[in-house]
């Protein structure tokens, strides 16, 4: 599902690896007044992260309900589709180890896999790894998955690099003053100039079907020297 707000008749769209942690609990500030914050209950910790995550979940874009939204404004967040792989990759793999033999390591084992690939490895094998684990495979799906082909979808649409624009476009339509925080970081940071040749073409090489290059073409010309045509 999107993030729904009913009484202001607006949705707004995102994809896994593009800031729905952090808009989820800006998104709920704004609708509640007050902020998301982490608790313990009988002595468990309740993180801010996992309780942002636990408000809604991301559904692949044919899987929502249009016509149930169809008199709202729809607006949608997207992401850098290459810096995106990286995050994915340094919090879902790096970070939570859910390719680790503790968590996929079955599945690992049944498909010939190392658990606990760095990136080279990890992009080599891609298809394969996702195929171990619903996780991977959903925090590595296209942003196109989550959000549509058509960008005539949306009444506004805005990049997560340039969040201010969003939380501005929020915070006038409800009259708050709320900030979008910075939530699921886990995990280093890869720079991707500094992958190896192979590894930065087998990156570009996934992202390039994605829809993203086409709405907002400054992303395909940061790749220029790769001739970023889907």
């Amino acid at each position: 599902m999107p993030y729904i707000l009913p009484e202001n008749r607006l949705a707004v769209f995102f994809s896994p690896k593009a800031a729905g942690t952090s808009i989820r609990a800006f998104m709920f500030e704004v609708e509640n007044g007050f902020p998301l914050r982490s608790y313990r209950f009988q002595g468990v910790a309740v993180n801010l992260d996992t309780m942002a995550n636990r408000l809604l979940e991301n559904v692949r874009f044919d899987r929502v309900d249009h016509n149930a939204i169809a008199d709202y404004d729809w607006v949608a967040l997207v992401r850098d589709p290459v810096r995106r792989v990286l995050s994915a990759y340094t919090n879902r793999v790096v970070y939570y180890r859910e390719l680790s033999n503790e968590i996929a390591g079955a599945a690992l084992k049944a498909a010939g896999l190392p658990p606990d690939p760095d990136f080279d490895l990890f992009m080599a094998n891609i298809k394969a790894y996702t195929r171990c684990s619903k996780s991977i495979a959903r925090h590595f799906c296209q942003q196109d998955d989550f959000l549509g082909k058509k960008k005539l979808y949306y009444d506004a649409i805005f990049r997560v690099e340039e969040m201010d624009e969003f939380e501005n476009y929020v915070n006038q339509r409800f009259g708050t003053n709320c900030k979008v925080p910075r939530l699921q970081e886990g995990g280093p940071k890869l720079d991707f100039w500094s992958l190896s040749a192979e590894t930065r073409r087998r990156v570009i090489d996934f992202v390039r079907p994605s829809v993203i290059f086409d709405w907002f073409p400054q992303y395909r010309e940061s790749y220029a020297e790769f001739q970023m045509t889907a």
